[in-house]
């Protein structure tokens, strides 16, 4: 997403000349990824993108690319026109400056869910056939932010590939240049105020401290599904103020469902979430169902990732209704072994 805007226009090619032809792309929530050849599109303000690498980028060996951006930067009130209800859009932080995701997700409530998914390079690139050159990103790496808190991704392409996840997971401040996905509710616009824009927090995409975020009492488990060759996927509960025991637009956020091997989530009304936001105050009765979805059959394991508030040193029981075992996730992981399917309790 540019930051800036200029005369004569900021192009997709501007950004990066030796990007590959048809690999410069926009998004409509209506269509889908829409392909713009020679990447000729104005940057509009609030808009995502996506566009390749150089082509003389080497695809196994990571490396930075600059862009330079001159012009004059964005500023006050920038709104982008939303396409459909209950579509995805691609929206980006269209500032200089880092913005407030909360108040974001606050002040576009009528028309916005408020769950954003940030897509990170976590996955190395695979090719769908032996020897083609068509190259296919895995669309399970998006790491996930609204009010209850965020998750980060795991990486793999296939069995056997990829590293557990990318731990730099959003935690509340959107950088300047990033585009993020959102669920639109209304056919209204999103709307971007100076009053979102905060100092410093701009360093990298999702990599800030939370010392400008007003204290709220929040009590979170973040619980990762692994395997020994790679796969990984982490959800979140939070027991939070402002949040409820149904669903929740601004502290609920389903699942991407993007990665073919695995996918975990709890359960809540039928919707399979990443992240659940519950009620406060915490109840000792409390149970949220859970449920996984495997590609592959084998071992897998669940355990806690971090937690905090009350439940950073409470006993967390996972109870698995297959095997008839109670087990307390505060005392380690739990192994399992499962067979291809889906399984919801």
């Amino acid at each position: 997403s540019s930051p800036i805007v200029r005369t004569p226009p900021y192009t997709l090619h501007d950004l990066s000349p030796n990007t590959l032809a048809d690999k410069y792309y926009n998004h409509s929530a209506i269509t889908g990824w829409i392909i713009n050849y020679n990447g000729t599109m104005e940057m509009s303000p609030g808009s995502g993108y996506i566009v390749r690498a150089p082509q003389n980028f080497d695809i196994a060996s990571p490396s930075v690319y600059n862009s330079f951006l001159e012009g004059v930067p964005n500023n006050g009130t920038i709104t982008v026109p939303l396409l459909a209800a209950e579509k995805s859009h691609l929206l980006g932080n269209p500032y200089p400056s880092a913005i407030y995701a909360d108040q974001f997700i606050f002040d576009n409530a009528a028309n916005l869910y408020g769950t954003l998914y940030f897509w990170t390079h976590n996955s190395a690139p695979s090719s769908s056939v032996p020897g083609d050159a068509q190259f296919n990103y895995n669309s399970d790496d998006y790491a996930i932010y609204n009010l209850t808190g965020s998750t980060n991704v795991g990486g793999m392409t296939g069995e056997g590939a990829g590293t557990p996840g990318n731990q730099n997971a959003p935690l509340g401040y959107i950088a300047a240049g990033q585009a993020f996905f959102v669920k639109a509710k209304t056919t209204g616009n999103a709307v971007f105020t100076n009053s979102m824009r905060i100092p410093g927090n701009n360093s990298q995409f999702f990599k800030t401290t939370e010392s400008n975020k007003e204290a709220i009492e929040k009590h979170r488990v973040w619980l990762n599904m692994t395997n020994t060759q790679g796969l990984f996927k982490q959800l979140l509960v939070g027991y939070i103020e402002g949040a409820t025991n149904t669903w929740d637009n601004n502290y609920d956020g389903v699942t991407i469902n993007g990665n073919i091997y695995v996918d975990f989530y709890s359960i809540n009304e039928g919707r399979k979430l990443t992240v659940q936001g519950r009620a406060i105050p915490f109840e000792e009765s409390d149970v949220v169902p859970l449920g996984y979805r495997a590609g592959i059959e084998g071992e897998f394991s669940i355990a806690i990732d971090h937690s905090d508030g009350d439940l950073a040193n409470h006993a967390i029981y996972l109870e698995d209704k297959w095997n008839n075992t109670t087990h307390n996730l505060q005392t380690g992981k739990y192994t399992f072994t499962t067979s291809i399917g889906t399984f919801l309790d």
